[in-house]
């Protein structure tokens, strides 16, 4: 069976000799050999270990789910609890300035602050509106 075209012996696992020196074509004949003593294959790839495994790859999957759910909860409060400062936040602006058009015009502006956010002196961009409840 070792004659037949196709088939190879399998190799032999031996150690080389330090000294001996052998032609090229012996030594890669050698190296190939030795490279599948090692448990390589034929192409020189190794067959078992060189990727994750499932349950390595499920483990990541679980603790980036557990990450998450630690996370995402608190960005959205942290969200929700800045856009309430914001309301307080324009709600002291524009009572800052409606107090001062009291103080430079003598008398209170409309309950709907048409003529106040008229007035590019007291709100050059316009009023400020609540980022909740998109009121002023």
């Amino acid at each position: 069976m070792h004659g037949s075209v196709g088939h190879q012996a399998p190799p032999r696992c031996r150690r080389r000799h330090p000294n001996r020196l052998r032609p090229l074509q012996q030594h890669m004949t050698d190296t190939r050999a030795a490279r599948l003593c090692r448990g390589a294959t034929a192409k020189g790839r190794i067959p078992h270990g060189s990727g994750f495994t499932l349950i390595e790859l499920l483990i990541v999957v679980v603790i980036l789910g557990v990450l998450a759910a630690v996370v995402i909860p608190r960005f959205v409060v942290q969200s929700e609890s800045a856009k309430k400062r914001a309301c307080f936040q324009n709600k002291a602006i524009i009572n800052d300035q409606v107090e001062r058009w009291h103080f430079e015009k003598g008398y209170w502006p409309a309950d709907d602050l048409s003529d106040i956010g008229a007035d590019p002196a007291y709100f050059p961009n316009g009023i400020p509106r609540c980022p909740v409840k998109n009121t002023l």
